[in-house]
């Protein structure tokens, strides 16, 4: 892959590559009473083959095979690759992601995902501070006879999706989001400066 993993090489040749199955795991051929040859995997090859294996059974189960898979997987580089074989990450994306900690940028995608919580009225009032009730009040209903949460995000939602529906009195409701707690970085925020998007409905 040309990248440094920043894990010291494992030995080969006559010594350390000539290890018995047993002498390396404590086991050996119970099928025909043979003892293998122990093979060392390079790391480039075990994170080719991880990056495959959904993130969920990564940590936890792959992290506890052996030592160099715990190694592998807990190296920055493999939550790197991770982001490029799964969310489409580019080289040029990671030019504004310095000092990422790319297994945190995976599992809470804070420049891909929406970051208002219970944005869909799910969840009832849960995260939304409510400022201004009036008229008939803040109503969550399910969409009948027409699509306008589909028409409003551009995909297709889920059936029972609800949404929020105010009524003719003045109706507010507000969240705070800490940026840095749901993911994004110092740098991105105050030197990239992205734009911010608010979705809800």
């Amino acid at each position: 892959m040309g990248q440094a993993w920043g894990r010291m090489p494992h030995q080969s040749g006559s010594g350390k590559s000539q290890r018995s199955l047993k002498e390396v795991y404590g086991v050996d051929n119970e099928y025909s009473g043979e003892t293998f040859q122990a093979i060392e995997v390079p790391d480039e090859i075990i994170c080719e083959v991880l990056k495959w294996v959904p993130a969920k059974d990564i940590v936890k189960s792959c992290v506890y095979v052996c030592k160099q898979w715990r190694d592998v997987i807990n190296i920055q580089m493999f939550w790197k690759e991770k982001c490029i074989h799964e969310l489409g990450y580019t080289n040029e994306i990671f030019h504004f992601l310095m000092d990422e900690d790319f297994k945190k940028l995976y599992f809470k995608r804070p420049y891909q995902n929406n970051l208002i919580k219970n944005p869909d009225a799910s969840e009832g009032y849960n995260n939304w501070k409510i400022h201004e009730n009036g008229g008939n009040r803040w109503k969550i209903e399910i969409p009948t006879g027409c699509n306008p949460v589909d028409d409003y995000t551009g995909k297709k939602q889920s059936e029972g999706t609800r949404c929020w529906v105010s009524s003719y009195g003045e109706c507010s409701k507000s969240q705070t989001i800490d940026l840095l707690e749901r993911g994004c970085s110092e740098y991105v925020l105050d030197d990239v400066k992205p734009d911010i998007h608010v979705s809800e409905w």
